[in-house]
Formats: structure tokens, sequence, C-alpha cells
């Protein structure tokens, strides 16, 4: 096992070591023996382990990192016994508890012992996916862009480590790795009146009873994407890539979307952020730790991940949720169980995309300023763009076809339920050739067509063009990116992500919010650049322009209205030109005689937006 002495090796990251037998020179992962002896007792329950109680529970746990020699690490947090003794002492019922310690507690015993078989053969398969791409467990460190590939019962047996805080801590600051063991979750139970993290443990110990129950086999994919130093703002400014539709929900969750869309998480610089970490008692809880709760595989991630630069994102393809849950601001509640049903791809991924993205914290002021701006376009443009890996390690798809009557839609506000009659048939409303329903249907049928004519014996070229259609017809969910926690303009960072999904090539944006007085001149906002016919270096440049005057005390006006000025298109008044609502002089490439607009084919509102009323 080579492989696993680099910079990036997961091995000093981990509570089991390598071992070599006598009878052979083959390598392979193996628990101390003392720490085997203790789990095999685990794994027969209560009446050998003797574990029946919290109490009992953290002395085992005690002696397991006793068995692992961790005298050299950390302590675990202070209060972190008392927190086990309330949970599952107090907290719990008897029966629940009783299910708990009888079938629950021996079940992730057994887990922790299959997780040295589950290792061996995780780096066994990763190394034949694909001889270009390394997808084996690793660190995956700032400005390494790489993808790691993990199987649901590794994730789980990881995640009974993390709960048994059995991962080693002392050098995961200086990796900027997060906080991985959950002995902090346990150290602010022990304030007892403090609900958040009662909740949370409620999630994570229905994800036990779950996966104890019923073991998932399918597969998750965690990215690092990382976006080269050179999309400055020429870059943007000169950008012909036309808008993309977009629609606007003001009473819905990006967790229950129904659509093919990656949703987005609004992050922390550290992936995870304060899921497991006592600062989230004073914060609350954020969309990221509502996320990291009801797709508990989510920390898997923080094993490796470490922290984002300003030039990369981290997407997650394939986690299942576990929870239902009510969220609303910084108050979360476990309400019970949710069984996802969403489909799996050929490689066993279930069809959940997320992708992590952080914004800049507080900029107040600054964020008007062009540098920032384009700081988070980049953010943004990095965590939307398609995966590096789809076509050299993902297996093809079925070309998937858009379904329903209706076309897509751009600009427009819903407030009735997404599931309902006119909102029913979303899904893939729309493609990167910015076609309707029906023309992208016949758009991925004559691909086929195509493809099959033109190479008989091209299966590879044919499912690669199959697969290339399916993603084409993944678009954006997101919302209002750390415009609360953050302190971000809402309505400049609407448009920033739009920009950027527009870049992307994504079919579709979806924006669900519930700024509905801020947002409420989207609308119109949204019909007035279609009209005009605006692309991605349009936009941008009045976002920056609108930014400086804001900067500069110039406007009061927020975004919306200030990009639709009540007045007749480029006639000009007592010296105030009533396209831009300024006195400046309206960007050059405003001009609809412009020489490269002539040359691009314009895209016409009625040709593919369908505005609701």
């Amino acid at each position: 096992m080579d492989h696993l002495s680099g910079a990036n090796s997961m091995l000093p990251f981990l509570p089991i070591s390598i071992s070599t037998t006598s009878n052979s020179s083959l390598s392979h992962f193996a628990w101390p023996e003392e720490a085997e002896s203790a789990l095999k007792d685990l794994k027969l329950g209560p009446t050998v382990s003797h574990v029946d109680s919290g109490a009992k529970l953290f002395d085992f746990i005690c002696k397991l990192r006793d068995g692992l020699g961790f005298s050299s690490q950390p302590p675990l947090a202070l209060r972190a016994s008392n927190g086990f003794s309330l949970f599952f002492d107090q907290y719990m019922s008897r029966d629940e508890a009783k299910v708990w310690f009888d079938k629950v507690v021996p079940g992730l015993g057994a887990l922790l012992l299959r997780l040295p078989s589950l290792l061996d053969a995780h780096y066994c398969k990763s190394n034949k996916l694909t001889s270009d791409v390394n997808c084996e467990l690793r660190i995956l460190s700032s400005q390494d862009a790489g993808i790691v590939i993990l199987n649901q019962e590794l994730i789980a047996a990881l995640l009974s480590c993390a709960f048994f805080c059995l991962f080693p801590t002392k050098d995961r600051a200086s990796k900027h790795l997060p906080i991985i063991n959950f002995d902090q979750l346990f150290d602010f139970l022990a304030d007892g009146w403090r609900q958040l993290p009662r909740q949370k443990f409620k999630c994570f110990v229905h994800y036990f009873e779950r996966i104890c129950n019923d073991t998932p086999n399918g597969v998750i994919s965690f990215e690092r994407k990382v976006l080269p130093l050179h999309f400055d703002a020429d870059f943007w400014l000169n950008s012909d890539a036309p808008l993309c539709p977009i629609k606007i929900f003001t009473s819905h969750l990006i967790e229950d979307q129904p659509h093919d869309a990656l949703e987005v998480i609004f992050s922390n610089e550290s992936f995870g952020g304060n899921s497991l970490d006592i600062s989230c008692v004073y914060k609350g809880c954020d969309q990221e730790q509502m996320r990291f709760l009801i797709n508990p595989e989510l920390v898997g991630g923080m094993l490796f991940m470490t922290s984002m630069e300003n030039n990369e994102a981290i997407e997650v393809v394939g986690v299942q949720r576990y929870i239902r849950q009510k969220w609303r601001g910084s108050t979360f509640f476990f309400t019970g169980e949710f069984l996802d049903k969403k489909p799996v791809d050929s490689m066993g991924r279930r069809k959940t995309g997320l992708v992590a993205m952080d914004a800049l914290n507080k900029p107040i002021e600054e964020q008007y300023e062009t540098n920032f701006l384009l700081r988070e376009v980049n953010k943004a443009f990095v965590g939307f763009k398609r995966s590096k890996y789809e076509s050299n390690i993902f297996e093809s798809q079925d070309c998937k076809q858009p379904s329903g009557d209706g076309k897509t839609v751009c600009g427009s506000i819903s407030n009735g339920k997404e599931n309902g009659d006119e909102n029913q048939n979303e899904q893939g409303n729309g493609n990167q050739n910015g076609l309707t329903v029906d023309k992208a249907e016949i758009f991925c049928n004559s691909t086929e067509k195509q493809n099959k004519k033109g190479n008989k014996n091209g299966n590879k070229k044919e499912s690669d063009n199959e697969n290339l259609n399916a993603n084409a017809l993944v678009g954006i969910a997101t919302g209002n990116w750390e415009c609360r926690e953050f302190g971000g303009n809402p309505q400049i960072r609407f448009m920033i992500q739009w920009i950027a999904a527009s870049q992307s090539n994504r079919p579709f944006i979806h924006y669900y919010t519930d700024y509905a007085i801020s947002m409420e001149r989207a609308e119109q906002a949204i019909e007035w650049i279609v009209n005009k016919k605006w692309n991605v270096g349009d936009l941008w440049t009045k976002v920056v322009d609108y930014s400086s005057r804001k900067l500069e005390g110039e406007t009061t006006e927020d975004l919306f209205s200030w990009l639709q000025p009540a007045r007749n298109d480029n006639v000009v008044h007592a010296g105030i030109n009533t396209f831009t609502g300024s006195k400046r002089d309206p960007h050059p490439t405003r001009q609809d005689d412009r020489p490269n607009r002539a040359k691009r084919k314009p895209v016409w509102l009625n040709d593919y937006v369908t505005v609701m009323r």
C-alpha cells in the first residue's frame, strides 16, 4: 500500500493501521488487538459488553480510545460524558433506549469491525475504476482538484468512528480539516436546556438506526472543483453566453425541489462548517448544518476535505436523505424519517447533486467593489460548472427526456405548490441550447440517432453522448446565498448566480427565497433583461456599474429598480440617460446595433419564456 504514504495520505487520520500477516507479504488494514477485542464484545450486545446506558457507553469509548493508543491525542471535550448520560439516559424514552443499546450499538460494533475490510476493498477497487483519475480516499487539499468515490457502507463505518470519537485529531487543524469527532456535540448537550444539540442527535441516532437495520449499498462521489485563475473581469465583460431561463419560488425549500438540479449548500469555507462544532450553539442552525443533518453522509466528506479557497467549490453526488425536518431561520427540529425515492445512476449514485460554496462573510460596503463581485461570481461559476470527471469516470446513463407539456419558465414568481398541476413537470424544462421542452426532446432523440448512424461500432461514443445529453438537463437550485448570516445583498447575489449558471451552460436556475418583499420586482427586472436580449457580459457590466454607483453614493435604489427605469428606453431628459437612470452614458455594449450582437443569434423572450401570472 505504497499509495498511502504520500503527503495526502489518510493513514495518519484513521483509527486503524496497516498490518502484514506472517504468512503473506500483502498489507491490509487492521484494528489493534485490544480495540478489536472490545469491538467484538460490543457486537455481542449488552449482556457481554455491559454497555446499556449513556454513562457506560462513554466509559466504553474511553476504553476503546486507550486501546488505540490515544494518550498523545487531545482529550475529549470536558462535558462529553455528561452529554452521553443526558441524551441516552434521560432524553430517550426507555423503549427507545432499549432498542438503541440492544440492537443499534451492537450493529455499530459490527460495522466498525468491518471497517478494515471495507477500506481494503475500497483501495483495491479505486485503482481499477480508471487509469486516468485517482478516486481513492485521501486528503483533498486546497488547489488539488480531485474526486473521492466511496460506497455508503464505508461512509457509515466512518461516521460510526466519528460517533465513537475514534479519529485522531492532533494534526487535523494543521491540515485545515474540520472537526470530525462527535465529542463537542455531546459537550454542549450538557447544557440541558438547548434544543439544537438535542435535535441534532435525534437526526444522527435515526441515521444509525436506519443503517443498522438496512445497510445502504450505493455510491457517493466527493469532488473538489478548482477554477483556473484567468477568469478575470475582462472574461465576464466580454462573455456573449446567453442567459438561461430562471424561475423564483417564494414558498419552498431547496432540499424539497423535485427537479433535475444541482442543489446549492450555502457553505462555510470549511466543508460542513459548524455542523459538529460547539460554536453552532451560539449561531443556531444555518442552511449548511441543516443539509448535513438531513443528509448525514455529507459528514463523511468532512474527514478529508480541507477548507476552500476563493476559487474552489465542493460537489457531492449520491447522498441519501434520511431525515424529515422543520427548519426556519436558526431553529431546527427533527420530525421523523424521510424515505428517499430518488433513482440512482449507473454508478449506483442517488440522483441528488449538491454543491457547497462559501460567500464572503459580512462584506458590508466591500461587496460592491469589483474585486469582491469577481470573487463571488467566480465562486458561483466553479460551483456550477459541470464535473470534469463526467466523461472519463462515470458510466453512461439513459438519455433523459423532459416530460410534460409545459414550456421552460423564465422570470416567474410562484407561490403555489411545486408539485401542483402547473409546476409538476418543471424537471428538465430547458437545456444548454436554450430550447423548449418539445425541441429538447427532438434534440436529444436526433443526437442519439445521429450517433447510431455515424458510428456502427461506436457504442462508447454513443453512450458518452447520451450521458452528456442527460447531464445537460441538470439545472441549478439555489437561493439567498449567505444573505442573512453573511450580510450579502440578496439582489446582487441573485444576479451573480444567474450570470454564473448561464456561463456554466446550465439549462435553468431555480431560485428559492422567502424574501418576498425584496424580490417583489424580480419578475419585472427579469422580463426587462430578457426583452433587452442581454447576455452574460451585458448583465455583468450592469451589475458592476450599479455596484460602483452604490459604493459611491450615487444611487439609493435597489438593483432591480435601477435596472428598469420607468421611462421610455433610449430617451434622454435633462441630461439623464433613461436606459441606466443615471447621468453616466450607458455602456457601449448595450447598444442593440453593436457589431458582435448582430452576429449572435438573438434569444427572443417569446421563444423560450412563459411568464406565469
